[in-house]
């Protein structure tokens, strides 16, 4: 019996594996919503794994952190959650890292239940924990709080 690791039960693992062989092999497209230093730690930490494909980070600024970490790295660069719909293929992760209520129900709008799989979205708490994980910390990573953009601020 061939032992699968845990890594590839993850979605498109087990196809990626059952037509390689080799788990390694697959690799999962992720986007970012968010800007902040969280954001931009995680876009170092993503583009430093094989396994990951980031596609696209999402910011209401374009002079964030996350979003000249992803400009310079060559990544989609996108101030539109709706815009992650145009994304083809889809994400298979969309890491929530911005804070703002409004991410979640636009985000269920932009990928509607039709049938069509859809993108699993990761909260902002468990994006601290990967970057935890990745230091090789004993504290949990902080809470950047939402950065104020002058769109979104009611006047």
């Amino acid at each position: 019996m061939h032992a699968v690791s845990n890594w590839s039960i993850l979605k498109g693992g087990t196809e990626a594996y059952a037509e390689s062989g080799d788990p390694m092999s697959a690799s999962l497209r992720v986007a970012i919503i968010g800007g902040s230093e969280t954001a931009r730690q995680l876009i170092a930490d993503f583009l430093s794994r094989p396994f990951i494909d980031l596609v696209a980070v999402v910011d209401l600024s374009e002079a964030s952190p996350g979003a000249t970490a992803a400009k310079r790295a060559g990544v989609q660069f996108m101030n539109d959650i709706k815009q992650l719909g145009d994304v083809d293929p889809a994400p298979d992760i969309i890491v929530d890292v911005c804070g703002r209520p409004h991410v979640k129900p636009t985000l269920a709008v932009t990928f509607p239940d039709d049938g069509r799989e859809r993108p699993v979205i990761v909260h902002d708490l468990v994006a601290r924990l990967v970057l935890s994980l990745a230091a090789d910390s004993l504290m949990l990573a902080p809470e950047c709080p939402p950065e104020p953009h002058p769109e979104v601020q009611a006047g």
